[in-house]
């Protein structure tokens, strides 16, 4: 598991930079690229909610997607590192109408509608949540909503849905190697990991087939989202470690528990490849094996979807 968990993040998790961007003909005229303010900015949200809801969070993001945690059944005994439960997610869409978000999942089925209540201030503290289409019947829970991390330019940058342009990796420590993933292998773990693999083969490992990277979001509120298209979701959390050079920090949820390592150094930058200026997620890492040291750098030159 530790060595499926070291390649998985090998391959998707890892901070990422575009070494190979320096130098080697490329044209160095970066220029930013142009954003759009995305149309469901200002309705965006992120709840932790309370009590017996069916769903523990509800991230709302700024591109019109919606991401919700099943509410996990109780443990009789207490929580441990060894049986801790991830949460399964939904992932889907939402429209809002008024003050009601109807929120449906990747096949288009509604899920829920969800009203948002405040108080005098106009802060909200508690949601109204219909799972039939008839919104005179709902339940109301309290709700927690989770602060901004930052509201920059380079955060509402940042906090697109981005799919995977070019993949450029680098291995360095036990093993040395470098190698450019164009589409449709750049959003491939499965041909990422056979690269690594053919560079390490001691790294014995399975993958889980269509393994490949659909999307990666990012929101204000501190989530980040990577979806594969086997269905698999993997949510997390981040924030800026240092914005001025587009340094973020990010861990999985249930961090502690899935990998063996620290949580996660990536950086957000503007990179040239092929003559064109990208936003680039660059993502960093090592493991320990038989006492050998694998270090890996990946970066994503992403585009928005």
């Amino acid at each position: 598991m530790k060595k499926i968990l070291f390649c998985l993040s090998l391959a998707c998790i890892l901070p990422l930079i575009c070494a190979c961007n320096k130098g080697g003909g490329e044209d160095n005229d970066i220029q930013t690229p142009e954003m759009k303010t995305p149309e469901l900015k200002e309705k965006a949200v992120s709840l932790s909610i309370k009590g017996d809801a069916p769903f523990t969070d509800i991230i709302l993001t700024e591109t019109g997607k919606a991401i919700m945690a099943k509410a996990l059944p109780e443990q009789s005994a207490p929580s441990t590192r060894a049986n801790t439960v991830i949460p399964e997610y939904i992932y889907g869409r939402y429209e809002v109408t008024g003050d009601v978000y109807t929120i449906y999942d990747d096949s288009n089925k509604f899920i829920c509608h969800l009203q948002l209540l405040k108080n005098a201030e106009g802060a909200i503290t508690s949601a109204k949540l219909f799972l039939n289409s008839n919104v005179d019947e709902g339940v109301t829970y309290a709700v927690e909503v989770v602060e901004k991390v930052s509201d920059s330019n380079l955060t509402q940058d940042l906090c697109r849905n981005w799919k995977i342009c070019y993949t450029h990796i680098t291995l360095d420590g036990a093993v040395k190697a470098t190698k450019i993933f164009e589409a449709p292998d750049a959003a491939s773990f499965n041909a990422i990991f056979a690269y690594a693999k053919e560079k390490a083969p001691q790294l014995d490992a399975n993958i889980p087939e269509k393994m490949n990277i659909t999307d990666i979001m990012f929101t204000q509120t501190g989530s980040f989202i990577v979806l594969f298209e086997n269905g698999k979701i993997f949510v997390g959390m981040w924030n800026w470690k240092n914005e001025k050079t587009g340094e973020l920090n990010y861990a999985w949820d249930g961090d502690e528990k899935m990998f063996e390592y620290e949580s996660g150094k990536a950086t957000f930058t503007v990179e040239t490849y092929k003559k064109v200026s990208y936003y680039t997620l660059t993502l960093s890492g090592s493991v320990t094996d038989a006492g050998k040291t694998y270090n890996a750098t990946i970066a994503f030159n992403l585009e928005e979807k």
